[in-house]
């Protein structure tokens, strides 16, 4: 679990964990869109995702001001 900040306008690469992952996000400050296998949603700050880990996903923040997230994985990514 940690935060995760996305600069202005910026979109992270798209990745996958392996099978039997979760991933959970919940926006602390911003804008964003979460893409995940076929789903791809906008969420604002007090928003808040949870899905399956081991299918594709991406995180872009389409904001002119930073995005910051509370991320937490399952199992843990370290």
């Amino acid at each position: 679990m940690g935060i995760m900040t996305i600069a202005p306008l910026r979109e992270l690469k798209k990745w996958r964990f392996r099978e039997n992952s979760t991933v959970f996000v919940y926006v602390l400050l911003g804008r964003i869109e979460i893409a995940y296998g076929k789903t791809v949603k906008e969420f604002v700050a007090g928003g808040s995702v949870y899905f399956d880990g081991a299918v594709e996903h991406r995180f872009k923040n389409f904001d002119n001001d930073e995005a910051k997230l509370f991320l937490v994985t399952r199992p843990s990514l370290h």
